[in-house]
Order: structure tokens, then sequence, then C-alpha cells
């Protein structure tokens, strides 16, 4: 079978809710400071050729690419239910789970996460203490030289990145704090996304669970996840915008959006803003406001 080599660290079935009618959206390249001519599909985007190719005694495998597909496949449901819903909607107990994994995936994939990744696998025991390597016969635990230069390879290293947004949730145990995950819903909205889509509250987390944070789950849904109980809220115009200007500073080389003519008004205002600013105004407002009138 044909190994793939176009690897989404932001998956496709996501990136479809920032789409117009026509599944397709403006794009807006960092590097060129600039908006694209034409609009394009979710698959032109947000990808990099092999970032998810392992080579191993001098074979290719695309093993890591695999393991993703298999948890887009269990978290695309939720996502297309989130997309459809033209209204603010309520999650029950499991879809929260499902969308906490989600996200916590969408956060080890990210590239600006990768020297991350590294120093957790080397540093914190959730990471490096979750795989034993065990002999096919006796079943019994294996600990020697051969095995620690497995667990210390690059190819091992990076294939276990697969399953570090799972490692990270199931780190986190607090359940009382299920009722602190809520999606906002602005009818109106054109929210944009970027390659670095998540706000935080709390600078350099190490994952999802340490910190207060935005999250847009489509153009019109955003996921905002705090220590004080929220109510599902409509947000101001205002702070719909503040938020696509936290999201298009933060990008490193793309932004996306449904509307051209909204990416265009962001991209112009931007440099007049202060990134740590904007934040502190974000969150701020969000703790001052924790119902919607």
């Amino acid at each position: 079978m044909k190994q793939s080599n176009k690897h989404h660290y932001l998956p496709e079935f996501y990136l479809r809710g920032f789409t117009n009618k026509d599944g397709q959206f403006a794009i807006y390249d960092c590097e060129k400071q600039r908006i694209k001519d034409r609009m394009f599909y979710p698959s032109t985007h947000f990808f990099e050729k092999h970032r998810n190719t392992i080579e191993f005694l001098g074979n290719k495998t695309d093993i890591l690419e695999q393991a993703y597909s298999q948890f887009d496949n269990r978290h695309s449901k939720l996502l297309k239910l989130i997309q459809e819903t033209e209204n603010p909607l309520l999650l029950d107990l499991q879809q929260i789970i499902n969308l906490q994994e989600f996200i916590s995936h969408i956060f080890w994939r990210l590239p600006e996460n990768d020297q991350l990744y590294m120093n957790e696998y080397k540093s914190n025991l959730n990471f490096s203490k979750t795989f034993k390597i065990r002999d096919k016969i006796t079943k019994e635990e294996v600990n020697n030289s051969r095995t620690e230069d497995i667990l210390k390879s690059e190819p091992f290293i990076k294939a276990v990145r697969a399953l570090a947004g799972n490692i990270s949730h199931l780190s986190y145990t607090s359940a009382q704090d299920y009722h602190n995950w809520k999606l906002s819903y602005s009818q109106n909205s054109f929210k944009v996304c970027s390659d670095s889509p998540i706000i935080f509250k709390t600078a350099n987390p190490k994952n999802i669970f340490e910190s207060d944070f935005i999250f847009p789950v489509t153009k019109k849904h955003l996921l905002m996840r705090t220590f004080n109980s929220l109510e599902i809220k409509f947000l101001k115009p205002e702070i719909c915008m503040v938020i696509d200007l936290i999201i298009f500073k933060q990008a490193k080389l793309f932004c996306c959006c449904s509307r051209k003519d909204y990416l265009t008004t962001i991209s112009s205002l931007a440099n007049n803003y202060d990134l740590e600013a904007l934040k502190n105004r974000l969150f701020q407002y969000i703790h001052n406001h924790p119902c919607s009138p």
C-alpha cells in the first residue's frame, strides 16, 4: 500500500468548520504578509510533507500518520455534529471528554510544540514511563541496554507522539472540572483559525489542562475552558474580534477564514494591537462576565 506523505497537523475535518458554502476558505500567508488571491480547500494547507514519516533501520513508514487517522475517525463525528448545529449546543459528559481528547491531540500535533514534546518525553514520567518492553514469550518486562536504546531512539520517540494527547488526557483526573468546559455560539461570526489556534491564559503551558483557554471549534462555535464555572454565552462582537486578532497574531505560517473581506480587516488591524494586551483584555472580560444578558 502506498504510504501517505501529506500530513496535516490540523485535520481536514476540523478545518471544514471554517469554510464557506463552497467548502473553501481564504488564506493569509504570514511569511509573505498577504492574503492569497484565491480561495482554497482544507486539503491544501496546514500540513507538512512527510511530517509523520518515520525511518527505522532504513525503512520508512507512515505508522504515525495511520495512528492519527484512527483518532481522527473517532473525533470527526463530534466535530461534524457541532459544525452542523446552528445554535448553542449543550454537550453531555461523554462528548466533553471526547472534545477534551481532541483538543489535547491538536495541541501535541502543532509544529510549534515540537520541542515541548521532546522535552516532555525526556523529563515527564507520564511520557517516559508509559511504555514497557516485554519478552514476547514470558511476557516479563525487559530492562537492559538494548531496551533503553529503543526507548531513547528517535523513531520510537517520534512514534509515541501519536499518544501524547491521550497521555495528557489520562493524566488529567479532575472530574469535577467538566462543567468548566463550555461552548459559546455566535450566529454572525466568521471566526478565523490559524496554525496556533489555542489561546492560553497561562504562558507556555505544558498541556491544555493546566490553563484557562479559548479554542475555535468552528467559525461560529468557541470552546471556553476556565477554572470558574461558566454558562453558555453569546459573546459580544467586539470580544469575538479580539479573539480573532489573537489567533491571527499567534499564527506562524497561515491563518484562514471563510470570508476574505473579514480576514482582510483582521490583517489590517493586527499591527495596531499588542498580543499580550489583547489576551489580558479577553480573559478579564470572560471572568468578569460569567453569564450573558
